[in-house]
């Protein structure tokens, strides 16, 4: 079964926040720590890139990714969480007033192949890893979540099973797309 990495799709517009210095504190830690407890609904805006724009890249999206992660309307999440597993958290912001989340994946795994696996890791202690050329995971909890990190990573990639791609595809939901970047062959 194929990973996926999740993307923005450019030909959409992508959510910048209003003022990401004053929002700076409510998303640290995103990826490794939950964030319920202290979390503000952040406001956003849609953007599009004037060379976008000229292009007509400046659509409005279904569901986006961009730097803060995966933002899904309110008014979707059942629809493409049904089951809404325990370490998918989402948080609500606001874009151009609407009411969207924002999602925080905490499910994390270590359990992929060193071998045949390709990152790129920091020259300090800790090793993280800070990109993914490709990866062979064999943790099959991965499937039942959908949608997961490394756990020794910095976490900044989101990745994505077949059957969440599948069901993203099958919704017909536009602005992000899927990269593949490796395999599950569970133990």
């Amino acid at each position: 079964m194929k990973i996926y990495q999740i993307r923005c799709d450019n030909r959409y517009r992508v959510p910048l926040l209003v003022d990401s210095k004053a929002s700076e504190s409510y998303l640290e830690g995103k990826e490794w720590i939950s964030l319920l407890d202290s979390w503000q609904p952040l406001p956003f805006y849609f953007y599009s890139d004037p060379k976008d724009i000229r292009k007509g890249w400046d659509k409005r999206a279904d569901i986006c990714a961009y730097l803060e992660g995966l933002f899904i309307p309110q008014s979707l999440l059942d629809t493409i969480f049904p089951a809404k597993p325990p370490e998918l958290e989402f948080s609500p912001v606001l874009i151009d007033g609407e009411d969207w989340l924002l999602l925080n994946c905490l499910k994390t795994t270590k359990d992929y192949d060193p071998e045949r696996s390709k990152f790129h890791r920091d020259n300090d202690d800790r090793r993280q890893i800070y990109m993914i050329d490709y990866v062979v995971i064999h943790d099959p909890t991965v499937e039942s979540v959908g949608l997961f990190t490394l756990e020794d990573s910095n976490r900044s990639t989101l990745f994505a099973t077949q059957t969440f791609v599948d069901h993203i595809h099958q919704l017909g939901l536009k602005g992000i797309s899927f990269r593949e970047i490796g395999i599950l062959e569970p133990r």
